[in-house]
């Protein structure tokens, strides 16, 4: 899938920040791709300075939005992002950048830029809100008509495109028991404890993958509420995790059960994944917000080099 982030960044007149893109010429709130290895949090922060001039804090994930697509899916995570400096100043991807009344969006903005806008707008706190978005007939069909005329321009003034990086997915559930113990299901390999979750499949979005395959793996219905974390390792995976709960009426995993067991915080034994332990510390943490970090990519048996972005976040 391709990931893009954008932001929502507003000033005290409730005004907010928006660009007349130079590709469709319509309005939409700045964001880009995520370049392969790029935190998501880090991707929104450069691309509004390039597209805008202005600098921003991404104070909080508020919405992530998936498309699939026969020929290529796309997440969007949508931040509320707050000024700490710059000058507003157009770009080579922006005609026109202003700070434009909430009330009174411009016109034309594509449906799917003004929903997440207005999505953003009024989220206010909480988990990030996540959604299936289909484009369209008619969005579907103006995509490859539209790159073959930016291909064609570029190729007319010199202009360079890197087409977006394909990541691969994966996903999984922090699940907790009424004592507050973390629910961890075997690996493939003897003796070795993991989360319930793994890979993604293609046209699937996140949260589908966590319900999917922590299911298959539980036997249980998992319901994912919210999003902790978000890892990125070298390259181009991308990791999800989602606290989620045990719903519907099946029966309950007996704890005799060899294939499951529950472990506190911190109390996993020697044999759980190291990149996996870290993952529920950072789920189970004292941060209320999304947290973007990066492991290693040398598999999920290999020691964790997370490091957290530099700027503040709260909800």
């Amino acid at each position: 899938m391709k990931l893009v982030a954008d932001a929502i960044v507003t000033n005290e007149w409730n005004e907010t920040l928006l660009i007349r893109r130079d590709d469709t010429r319509t309005w939409a709130q700045p964001g880009g791709a995520v370049d392969a290895g790029e935190l998501p949090d880090a991707a929104v922060v450069r691309e509004v300075e390039e597209e805008t001039g202005v600098k921003v804090y991404p104070v909080r994930l508020v919405g992530l939005t998936f498309s699939p697509n026969r020929r290529d899916d796309q997440l969007v995570f949508t931040f509320r992002c707050i000024q700490r400096g710059g000058e507003i100043g157009r770009s080579v991807e922006s005609t026109e950048v202003a700070f434009l009344p909430v009330a009174r969006l411009p016109s034309p903005i594509l449906v799917p830029h003004r929903q997440r806008l207005e999505l953003g707008l009024r989220h206010a706190g909480g988990p990030p809100q996540w959604r299936t978005y289909r484009f369209p007939w008619y969005l579907r069909l103006g995509r490859p008509l539209l790159n073959l005329y930016l291909n064609a321009r570029n190729r007319v003034t010199g202009r360079t495109y890197h087409p977006p990086v394909e990541w691969q997915s994966a996903a999984f559930a922090v699940i907790r028991d009424e004592l507050g113990r973390v629910l961890w299901v075997r690996g493939t390999k003897p003796g070795v404890w993991k989360l319930p979750g793994g890979a993604g499949l293609p046209h699937e979005a996140p949260w589908d993958t966590v319900r999917r395959v922590a299911g298959v793996e539980t036997g249980q219905e998992v319901a994912p509420y919210d999003l902790a974390c978000v890892y990125v390792k070298s390259g181009n995976d991308i990791v999800f995790v989602f606290p989620a709960r045990i719903e519907g009426s099946k029966k309950a995993m007996p704890e005799s059960d060899s294939r499951f067991a529950f472990f506190a915080p911190g109390e996993e034994p020697v044999t759980a994944l190291p990149q996996h332990a870290r993952r529920v510390a950072d789920a189970l943490g004292p941060d209320e917000v999304t947290l973007f970090r990066r492991q290693s990519s040398a598999g999920d048996e290999a020691p964790e080099t997370s490091e957290q972005a530099e700027w503040p976040r709260w909800r």
